[in-house]
């Protein structure tokens, strides 16, 4: 079977469309079929294979949209907007997923031109946009024994498998947070780098220690990592070939087993996170890249003889903010996991170590 580039994928998505603008004059001018063509030369142009991915998405649920318009109405008319947004709302959609959908649509009617459709529909998404993050974030943790049972569907010669699992373990031994290791794009440039294959070391004995590009501290901070995860570290280096670059990488094509030259993604960290969550029978619900994070934070809440030894251990920045994520409950200043009470201690809650520091003082 031919596997076809993101680049010809993405062509031939475009001349599809455009051949049914032109058998379909009550859609729009009959300029906008080369317009919708001219948009592959100007997309392709300079673009990583994440953003023509995104670019594909946006045609997509562009054509879902003119696809629910009213008969006459123009798909890049001011007009066409609302029937829409009513129609998403109608199918009982999320208003997180609703403003998604929006915001591709919106990136394709700017490329096309047609500003004051988009302008338009900007406007109709305030309004989920505000719903949706007044809303609370529902995370779960993945505890240690969700994790065990995860890793034991890993298959050694498999590098999507490996390189998930070594992850995995970055996310919940070290515990490095997801943009430290996938880096935080702002733009065309990137804000925070993700990991290179340079900032990882392997011991003789499989240990590993991983340096990372922390936002909240000055410089970089270092993880100390157990045996498993520098077996699983090592054998994702040794099946991929990798010397230099970013450390955990996109693939080609969803059934093609080669890396390329690009970081992998946070949208597909995710999915593939939540993909083996659901392969291992667990409930995928509320699964995002932090709850490895949040895993390690459960387990070690019971054991913790202070606030300040769970935050150094969970590289969280403060008890707040911990506490908010696992939901536990607290009262004038007391910390409460049910079986232990956690008390400030008299000279402040303390941030996580700097560089050399060690972060754990406990085995896996």
């Amino acid at each position: 079977m031919t596997v076809l580039s993101p680049t010809l994928r993405l062509r031939r998505q475009l001349l599809r469309m455009a051949d049914t603008l032109a058998s379909r004059p009550e859609l729009g001018d009959m300029d906008l079929g080369q317009q919708v063509v001219a948009l592959h030369e100007e997309w392709v142009a300079s673009m990583r294979a994440p953003s023509l991915v995104n670019a594909r998405f946006a045609v997509a649920q562009w054509a879902d949209m003119w696809s629910h318009l009213p008969s006459g109405v123009s798909p890049v008319s001011a007009a066409g907007m609302k029937p829409y947004v009513q129609h998403l709302e109608m199918e009982g959609l999320s208003a997180r997923t609703i403003c998604a959908k929006i915001c591709f649509v919106i990136r394709f009617l700017h490329a096309v031109g047609a500003s004051e459709a988009g302008a338009t529909l900007a406007k109709l998404k305030r309004r989920h946009t505000h719903s949706y993050r007044s809303q609370p974030r529902i995370s779960r943790a993945l505890v240690v024994k969700e994790i065990e049972v995860m890793l034991s569907l890993v298959d050694m010669d498999d590098p999507r498998h490996v390189q998930d699992a070594a992850m995995l373990l970055v996310l919940y031994e070290g515990p490095a947070r997801s943009c430290e290791i996938l880096g935080v794009r702002e733009g065309h440039y990137w804000a925070a780098l993700p990991a290179a294959i340079s900032d990882l070391t392997l011991h003789a004995d499989d240990s590993a220690v991983l340096r990372l590009n922390s936002r909240n501290t000055s410089g970089r901070d270092q993880i100390e990592l157990s045996p498993r995860c520098g077996r699983y570290l090592r054998r994702w280096v040794e099946l991929t070939g990798l010397q230099d670059g970013h450390l955990f990488r996109s693939f080609v094509h969803a059934t093609v087993d080669q890396v390329t030259a690009h970081p992998m993604t946070r949208l597909t960290a995710r999915k593939r996170l939540v993909d083996w969550v659901k392969r291992t029978g667990l409930p995928t619900e509320g699964v995002t890249l932090e709850s490895p994070r949040m895993g390690l934070a459960t387990d070690l809440f019971p054991l913790a003889k202070s606030m300040d030894d769970l935050l150094i251990r969970t590289r969280w920045g403060n008890p707040s903010s911990l506490l908010r994520a696992l939901n536990a409950p607290t009262r004038s200043g007391v910390y409460s996991s049910g079986q232990v009470q956690l008390t400030p201690s008299s000279t402040g809650y303390r941030r996580k170590p700097g560089l050399g520091s060690p972060q754990q003082s406990f085995t896996f």
